[in-house]
Order: structure tokens, then C-alpha cells, then sequence
């Protein structure tokens, strides 16, 4: 064992929840403060969501802990009960007697009694539920049923529900609907970003005796990145991290050793949490562009999943919010992308009949509609793809980015090339550590990157989905803001807060709420207003599915492939 070679009391990272080892970030002391405001004199019913290993056990321990003597505490962790087992259990636990036989009504009215003698007391009664994404449809009612007894002044009984995010799906059906709007204060648990996990595993080695840091940023960094900051993932990539490193007699927790522990624990995971790892650099309204983490020593991973359409010239983004398309947009279901020729580059500059190829596009209408085609649509080039007046939800933007950028944005762009003064467009559709792959013609081509330092100067064409484009903010109605409600509950994991017709949506304090923890989580400069940066970022993370830069394992015969293209196009 590890712990007298590192010099430890206890082990600091198992995953079995205690107090001492509580770690408070400030999203965790959020979480306590919200659900604090919804379980108090006027609330009812509040709930915790989050991903599985993301906390929420122990924040829900941990606000059991803070109650006090006035407040009688039931935690419940078996959730799969039926209608009158529910019943049944809540008398148990809090001490009520009952026939053998007795009926769901007369468990009712036990319950009442026990109830309202507790506020005559001036007792307030908490029933916590855990896992509570399983319980069923009849024994949400019958929750609801219970919180509807009070005495004039408050509810008689709190019910915190603790669960995974498909319990906010299951509140969103009809039949749940009056349990729904019973809950007065919610909170959605984001797992930890860098920062914070290197914070994390350093309060946990404190706890346990550590005289100082065991593992540095980067390699914190690295284990944020692998687990994607789920804390039950990081005890066990740390845990396994000192196991290698008592294995080998050496204390050092370098990269390597990190990074083995990371693929080790994670090659038995399945975690559904994918959002984008952004910096945590703040970012002010107005700063633009995407900053995304990536492998820059394997190709970006390739997606292509269909954008939701309903018909030509109209987007879908939820049931009563539509987004106008330009009638020159034509959807298509996406053909695969075409293969490449898998073969070792050993050419470093390009002859004549391979530049001639590469510098063949010189419309770049005709690029931009390749462009459009690698997104799923037809376009026509004639109508003008990127006249910046117009306002659409597909904006063609042209601007300045370096391969490093493009890779952080992980979207193919044309390249706008220089020969001899004249503009050329390439199609770039992969990045990798040596290489680009470009389209050309049907067939795609991987170059090494020197081939275009001569004729590439950073200017690119690109293709954004950008449905909000006007600030929103507490006060605002209509369509815009219920997009922005869809959009944040997709990027969040959340459920949306409206239900109804598009043009009734108000931005009122929950909406601002979960924009400024949308801007905390993406380390933005925090005020609860949908301006362009916090637009531009959240419409990069939630928007339908785009296409990403294409993934390829092995370098590529150039020479063989370009003169496979030439042949194509003549």
C-alpha cells in the first residue's frame, strides 16, 4: 500500500463520500445556496441533478449536516418503491406505528398528523431522496400529494429530489407537470474544470496527511481533460496515479505516469459528459472565438451528425422555435467522406503538377458551397454565401487564424490561398501534429504543413451557425429568448424552462441564473446578460451537431494522392 511510501495518514482518494474530505468549490457552494433558498419557509420541493460521480450525494449529506435542531431529517436511498411502500417507509423512519394492513389513506393521514404536530412544535420535516431519476411516475404524485399540506403559514413537508439529469426529463412530461412547477429552487452540478480539479486533488492530499503537493498543474490538467472533471473519476485516476508510482519506488507523478492511470481507469468508464473543454481564462462580452482543448499528436475526432431540419429553408431547434434559412440552403442527408490514400509521406515540397492541383480553385463561391456540402446542405454560390449585411443563422465569415486556432475550433474552413497575388481556396478538413488533409475535387489529400507556408498567409473562410445575434437580457420576450432557454438547457444538461408558445417566453431571474452559471462554467466574465461573446460560445457548444475535423491515423502518400485528384478533375 501507498500510504507510509508517500507519507500519508489515509488514503485520499476513495470514493466512498465523507465529511472531512468535502471539497466546497464555488459551484458546490452554489448548489447548497439554491437549494437552501428552495427549502425554505415559502418552497416546497427543490432539486440536485448532476452527472453520475459529479457530487451530488455528498453536497446533499453535506446540507443534512448544516440543518439544524428545529429541522427532523429522513434520507432515502432506495428510490424503486411503489405508491404505498413510499408510504410505508416514510412512517417507518420517522417512528409511526401502523396495522399491517393498513390502507394508503390511512398512511396519509399518519403521516399529516405527524406532520402538522411537528410544525405546532416549530419543527420543520426534510425528506431527502437519492437516485431519484428512478422513481416512478405514481410515486412523484403521491410526493406531490405531501407537499401539499401546510398550515396557512408554509408547507409542512420539504422534499430535496437528488438525481441524475433524466429526472429533469421526467418532470417535463404532462403528467408530472404540477409536481414540476412545485419546485422552487433546482440546481444542475457541472463537473470540476482544470483549476478546480488541481484544487481538488490538493485539499484531498492535505486532508489525508500530504506535507506538500504530490501532482503538479499539468498533470492535473491532464486528469481534468481524461475525466472530464467528474470527482469520483479523478479519485480513481489519482488513486491509481500513486498505485503506479508505489509500483515502480518512485515518487515522481510525472506526465507518462499520469497519463497511464488516465487510460487505464478510463478504458473501463463510459461517461456521457462531452462538453468541450474550454480555458478558464476570463473572457469579457466581446472577446471572440472558441478556445477548445485538443490532442494536438492525433487527428481531431471526426463528427457527422445531422443538423435538425424540418424542411427546406426552415431549422428546428425546439418545438415552437424556428430559425430562418435562406432559400438557397437546400438540406441533405450527408454522403460519407470520400477515402484517402494511406501511405507514407516522404516528399517535403511540392512539384509543379502537384501546386497546380492545389492552387486549381480559383471561384470561391464554389469552395464556400463545398463548404456548406461538408455541413449538410446544398448551397447555391450565385446568391451570395457571405454578403455580411444580411442576418442569418448561417454566417460565412472571413477572417485570420492560424492551424493551431483552426484545430481549437475543430471546423473545416476553406484556406484562402496566394498565388502570385491571385486568390486561391483550398478546402482544409483535418489537422494533425504534421500534417493537413485537404479536399479537392471528391478526394482528399494529406500534406505535409510546410507545403503551405509559400502560399497560405492565415486568411480563411468559414461557416457559423449563429441563430442569436442580438444581446438578451432580465426583461426580454419572445422567440429569441426561448431559443436561448433551449440553447442553455442543451449546453447545461438541464431541462428548458418553457413549455408553451415561443413568443410568451420571458427572460426572467431563473433564465439569468442559468446564464451566469452557463458564463462561470466557461470562465467568462459573470452578469447573467446573453451578450455577443457568451452568444458566440454558447451557440459553438449547443448548437446542433456541426461538422469537426476529419480523423485519420496514418500519414498519407501526397504525391500519389494529387495526382489521383488531377486525374479526377481533368
Amino acid at each position: 500500500m501507498y500510504l507510509e511510501f508517500f507519507d500519508l495518514k489515509e488514503r485520499p482518494f476513495s470514493i466512498v463520500p465523507t465529511a472531512r474530505y468535502f471539497f466546497l468549490s464555488q459551484r458546490h457552494q452554489e448548489a447548497i445556496t439554491h437549494l437552501q433558498h428552495g427549502l425554505d419557509d415559502a418552497g416546497g420541493v427543490a432539486m440536485l441533478t448532476g452527472e453520475v460521480g459529479t457530487g451530488k450525494t455528498t453536497i446533499a449529506k453535506s446540507l443534512l449536516a448544516s440543518l439544524d435542531a428545529n429541522t427532523q431529517a429522513v434520507f432515502l436511498l432506495t428510490p424503486t418503491l411503489e405508491r404505498s411502500e413510499l408510504l410505508e417507509t416514510l412512517c417507518d423512519e420517522f417512528g409511526l406505528e401502523y396495522a399491517v394492513n393498513a390502507t394508503q389513506k390511512t398512511l396519509h393521514q399518519l403521516l399529516k398528523r405527524f406532520l402538522e404536530h411537528n410544525a405546532s412544535q416549530g419543527k420543520k420535516t426534510l425528506l431527502v431522496i437519492d437516485e431519484a431519476q428512478h422513481l416512478s411516475a405514481d410515486v412523484l404524485e403521491q410526493l406531490r400529494l405531501l407537499t401539499n399540506l401546510d398550515n396557512d403559514k408554509h408547507r409542512l413537508l420539504k422534499v430535496l429530489l437528488v438525481g441524475q439529469p433524466e429526472l429533469q426529463q421526467r418532470l417535463q412530461t404532462t403528467a408530472l407537470r404540477q409536481l414540476a412547477q412545485r419546485i422552487t429552487g433546482r440546481y444542475h452540478l457541472l463537473p470540476l474544470n482544470a483549476d478546480e480539479t488541481n484544487d481538488y486533488l490538493q485539499f484531498r492530499l492535505h486532508t489525508a496527511g500530504a506535507s506538500e503537493p504530490l501532482f503538479t498543474i499539468k498533470a492535473a490538467k491532464m486528469i481534468a481533460e481524461y475525466s472530464h472533471g467528474i470527482p469520483r473519476l479523478i479519485n480513481l485516476i489519482a488513486d491509481k496515479t500513486l498505485q503506479l508510482a508505489y509500483q515502480d519506488g518512485d515518487k515522481a507523478l510525472d506526465l507518462t505516469r499520469v497519463e497511464q492511470a488516465c487510460q487505464s481507469v478510463m478504458a473501463f468508464q463510459a461517461t456521457i459528459y462531452q462538453q468541450p473543454h474550454v480555458t478558464t481564462r476570463s473572457v469579457h462580452d466581446g472577446d471572440g472565438g472558441l478556445t477548445r482543448q485538443v490532442n494536438r499528436d492525433q487527428w481531431v475526432i471526426s463528427t457527422r451528425s445531422v443538423l435538425a431540419f424540418c424542411s427546406v429553408g426552415s431549422l428546428i431547434l425546439s418545438a415552437s422555435v424556428y430559425v430562418y434559412a435562406p432559400s438557397w440552403i437546400e438540406r441533405f442527408f450527408p454522403t460519407p467522406p470520400p477515402e484517402v490514400i494511406e501511405q507514407v509521406v516522404k516528399q517535403q515540397h511540392l512539384t509543379s503538377e502537384q501546386r497546380n492541383v492545389l492552387l486549381a480553385e480559383r471561384q470561391q463561391a464554389r469552395s464556400v458551397e463545398q463548404l456548406y456540402r461538408i455541413w449538410g446542405y446544398h448551397a447555391d454560390g450565385s446568391a451570395g454565401l457571405c454578403l455580411p449585411e444580411e442576418q442569418r443563422a448561417f454566417q460565412c465569415q472571413r477572417h485570420t487564424l492560424d492551424l493551431t486556432q483552426i484545430e481549437q475550433r475543430n471546423r473545416p474552413v476553406v484556406l484562402v490561398l496566394n498565388d502570385d497575388h491571385l486568390s486561391r481556396y483550398a478546402l482544409l478538413v483535418g489537422v494533425n501534429r504534421e500534417q493537413v488533409l485537404m479536399q479537392i475535387g471528391n478526394q482528399q489529400v494529406a500534406m505535409p504543413k510546410a507545403w503551405l507556408d509559400e502560399y497560405w498567409q492565415g486568411e480563411v473562410i468559414s461557416l457559423l451557425y449563429r441563430p442569436l445575434q442580438n444581446t438578451l437580457k432580465l426583461g426580454m420576450q419572445g422567440p429569441e429568448v426561448a431559443l436561448l432557454d433551449t440553447l442553455l438547457a442543451r449546453a447545461l444538461k438541464q431541462a428548458p424552462f418553457h413549455d408553451g408558445q415561443a413568443s410568451d417566453v420571458l427572460f426572467d431571474d431563473n433564465l439569468a441564473q442559468r446564464v451566469k452559471l452557463f458564463q462561470q462554467w466557461q470562465g467568462m466574465s459573470v452578469d447573467g446578460v446573453a451578450g455577443p461573446a457568451t452568444l458566440s460560445r454558447l451557440q459553438d457548444i449547443a448548437a446542433p451537431q456541426a461538422p469537426s475535423l476529419q480523423a485519420m491515423s496514418t500519414p498519407l502518400n501526397s504525391q500519389a494522392a494529387l495526382q489521383h485528384a488531377n486525374k479526377e478533375g481533368a
